[in-house]
C-alpha cells in the first residue's frame, strides 16, 4: 500500500494545477502569445518570483498544458472500443477526434499550434502515449487485414498522415471561419470520413 503524499507535497500540487488553471484562462482570454506570468500570478495570488518554482518560464506552462492536451486526446480516442470492425473503429476514431476538438478547442489549438513533433523522421518510433500512435496502429492493423487497400507506396503512415490532414483540416475549420456557421456539420463531417475510407476499400 503506497504512503499518502504529504500535506506539503498536496498543496504544491494544488497551486501547481490552479497556476495552470489560470494559464488556460488567460489563454483563452488573450491568446497564448499575450498572457503574462505576471497576471497568472495575481490570479491564484501568488507572487511573480514564485511561480519559478513551479514553470521555469512561460514556454513552460504552454508546454505543461499542451501534454494535458495530449493526454485528454488520447483517453478520448481510447473510449472507442478497438474491437469494432476496423472500418467502423477508423471512422469512429475520427468522429472522436473532432469531437474533442469541438469540445476542447483551446487546448486543441494549443497542442497543434505550440508543440511540434518529436519525431524527426519516418525511421525515428512514434511514443505509445502519442495520441497520433492509435491512429497508426488503428490504420496498421486494417491494411493488414485487407480491410483498408492501397497501391504499394502507400503505407500505414502515409494514409494515417492523410487522415489525419483531412480531420485536422475540418477541425480547424469549425474552430476558427466556420465557428459561427448554421451548418449540419456533423453530418457533413461523417460523411468525409466515410468517403475518405471507403476510397481504401
Amino acid at each position: 500500500m503506497s504512503a499518502k503524499p504529504s500535506t506539503s507535497a498536496r498543496r504544491h500540487l494544488r497551486t501547481k494545477q490552479a497556476i495552470l488553471d489560470a494559464a488556460l484562462a488567460l489563454v483563452i482570454e488573450k491568446g497564448p502569445d499575450q498572457f503574462s506570468l505576471r497576471e497568472v500570478a495575481r490570479r491564484v495570488d501568488y507572487s511573480p518570483a514564485g511561480l519559478y518554482e513551479y514553470f521555469r518560464d512561460k514556454e513552460a506552462i504552454i508546454a505543461a498544458l499542451c501534454q494535458i492536451g495530449f493526454k485528454r486526446l488520447a483517453v478520448t480516442l481510447n473510449t472507442v472500443a478497438s474491437d469494432l470492425p476496423q472500418r467502423e473503429y477508423l471512422a469512429k476514431l475520427g468522429l472522436a477526434y473532432l469531437g474533442f476538438a469541438q469540445k476542447n478547442p483551446e487546448y486543441y489549438r494549443l497542442i497543434f499550434n505550440f508543440i511540434p513533433s518529436k519525431r524527426q523522421s519516418l525511421q525515428e518510433p512514434v511514443e505509445d502515449a502519442d495520441p497520433y500512435n492509435i491512429l497508426l496502429k488503428a490504420m496498421a492493423k486494417g491494411l493488414e487485414s485487407g480491410v483498408i487497400k492501397a497501391s504499394a507506396q502507400d503505407q500505414a503512415e502515409t494514409l494515417s498522415y492523410n487522415f489525419w490532414a483531412l480531420l485536422h483540416g475540418i477541425a480547424m475549420l469549425r474552430s476558427t471561419v466556420l465557428k459561427d456557421f448554421d451548418a449540419d456539420f456533423a453530418t457533413a463531417d461523417r460523411r468525409a470520413i466515410e468517403i475518405f475510407l471507403k476510397g481504401l476499400s
